[in-house]
């Protein structure tokens, strides 16, 4: 599988990825192939560079090709706005850059955002970011291979979750931005609130996520991590805290279990979004449509998030 970092333009600003997912697809031999080839893909790609790949492949290619592209154009469309024009680079090798290829930061939000265990937040990419406004929001995507709460940082990046904070903090020119948000899906969401009051940003948010308090999780014991540093940085804050929203499943019993758990040592504010049983509350929101209004709601700075 290529590294997609190598493939996001070419010297015409046109996206380059068409042109290699061809070549990627002719190599594969089975539908499985194909299907991890979409996945790679889904973790990265744009709105405009899924726009390119489908249009490279017209209505032809194989069926597990056609059943993608019409899946994702399908959930695209939901958002009711123009294809997104978010561009991509690689942030040390690592992380990725979504951005305006026509605006720069000035006057401008960033969302530092924190994948789940799945490496996305919670929706393929190029689907989450078409819900996204590109004219008001950059985001940087982290992930976490280790699948450790971020505590063991990021291979060659950082060890450790405060060393993750501070490269990320070196990478990114925050002061150029007209706000700063963390945002976290599931295993990202306590990173992102984490990241928040440890970086003094504007909001933190935790879609789904835990609670230092809960260490039920057997990772925490196999993988020799522990959650007590943010309960030092919070103590030593003495109340002088970002704004944080945790967002849940009404119907969730377990996600609804963590937040209450977290408010405990947290002045959270809950968004409770109402008939929702599920734990992917991203995928959810798609499906009824109402994913755009809720990105809205949760980002915007003056807008309070719902109450049950």
């Amino acid at each position: 599988m290529p590294r997609w970092a190598n493939w996001c333009s070419k010297s015409d600003g046109k996206p380059a990825v068409a042109s290699v997912y061809a070549t990627q697809l002719a190599a594969c031999r089975t539908d499985n192939e194909i299907n991890r080839l979409h996945i790679a893909l889904d973790t990265v790609i744009t709105p405009r560079e899924f726009e390119a790949v489908a249009g490279e492949m017209g209505n032809g290619g194989p069926p597990p090709v056609t059943a993608w592209i019409e899946r994702t154009r399908r959930a695209m469309l939901v958002s009711g706005l123009p294809t997104q024009p978010y561009a991509r680079r690689s942030i040390a090798g690592q992380f990725w850059l979504y951005f305006h290829p026509d605006r720069g930061p000035a006057g401008r939000d960033l969302i530092i955002a924190f994948a789940g265990d799945a490496h996305r937040l919670m929706l393929p990419t190029p689907i989450f970011l078409q819900h996204c406004r590109a004219e008001t929001f950059d985001l940087l995507l982290l992930r976490d291979p280790a699948r450790s709460y971020y505590l063991k940082g990021v291979e060659g990046i950082a060890d450790d979750f405060p060393g993750l904070l501070a490269a990320v903090d070196g990478l990114v020119d925050r002061a150029r931005y007209r706000r700063v948000l963390a945002l976290g899906c599931s295993g990202g969401g306590l990173p992102a609130i984490w990241t928040a009051i440890a970086m003094d940003l504007a909001r933190g948010i935790s879609i789904g996520g835990t609670s230092p308090t809960l260490t039920d999780d057997p990772r925490l014991a196999t993988r020799g991590i522990s959650f007590a540093p943010l309960e030092t940085l919070i103590a030593s804050r003495q109340g002088a805290l970002p704004d944080m929203v945790v967002a849940f499943g009404a119907d969730c019993a377990n996600d609804r279990r963590k937040a209450e758990a977290l408010a405990t040592v947290l002045p959270v504010r809950f968004d409770i979004v109402p008939g929702v049983d599920r734990h992917n509350l991203v995928a959810e929101l798609l499906q009824r449509g109402e994913l755009r209004a809720f990105l809205d709601r949760i980002l915007a700075i003056d807008a309070p998030p719902a109450a049950a």
